[in-house]
């Protein structure tokens, strides 16, 4: 696991690029459910795949939250990643570390206060309390093989819902800070007007007797 700031970062990209390759596998299953087609030949694996890649989004997002608590040590890392698989769980105990782990979804306004710009959180973002729901008792209720078979009736129903989670998720991440401390910063966009590459960048509070230059 990571140990440097540097690597954190790098880290924390390759897991927000690898939910994008993911998220693209959902886009793609809907938009062919809404061509009257599918992506699998079969409709209810399709549904099942996009919960699956929901799923694995959810896990991703978590490991990358203990990656960007490099700082806290590498035996908490390697006890999250040892015994803490499944995404709840690691909310759960990183709720404990810091409450204020869970990605926070932000815009920049067009306001400027001391010529820095002002952050405003982005309504319909997927909240953490959805977050618990979704992994453990969407997601998993409908990958279970042992399911009640009529849950898998409503196509249209079931798709509009994953196209909505996606929405949320896509929301959450799409723009949004991780605060690790009252020192540390992580924030990211999931796509660059330039390139379109992940930007990770840690930010650190300056001593109050330090003020940036302007430019």
């Amino acid at each position: 696991m990571t140990k440097s700031p540097e690597r954190a970062l790098e880290v924390y990209s390759s897991f927000m690029q690898e939910i994008k390759e993911r998220v693209n596998v959902i886009s793609r299953a809907l938009e062919k459910h809404a061509n009257a087609s599918s992506l699998t030949g079969y409709r209810e694996s399709d549904i099942e795949l996009c919960l699956l890649q929901l799923r694995k989004c959810f896990e991703l997002v978590m490991l990358a939250s203990i990656t960007a608590h490099y700082h806290r040590g590498i035996e908490l890392q390697n006890k999250l990643v040892q015994n803490a698989w499944n995404a709840t769980t690691i909310m759960k105990f990183l709720g404990r570390v810091n409450p204020e782990f869970f990605p926070k979804a932000l815009s920049r306004s067009n306001e400027k206060v001391e010529d820095a710009w002002v952050m405003v959180e982005v309504d319909g973002a997927l909240t953490k309390e959805e977050f618990g729901v979704l992994y453990d008792r969407v997601c998993g209720k409908y990958l279970h093989a042992s399911r009640d078979r009529t849950l898998l009736n409503d196509h249209d129903r079931l798709f509009k819902e994953i196209g909505d989670w996606l929405s949320k998720l896509t929301k959450l991440l799409s723009s949004h800070w991780v605060k690790i401390d009252e020192e540390i910063v992580f924030a990211v966009l999931m796509q660059t007007d330039a390139t379109g590459d992940v930007q990770v960048a840690l930010f650190e509070r300056l001593p109050t007797d330090q003020k940036p230059k302007k430019k």
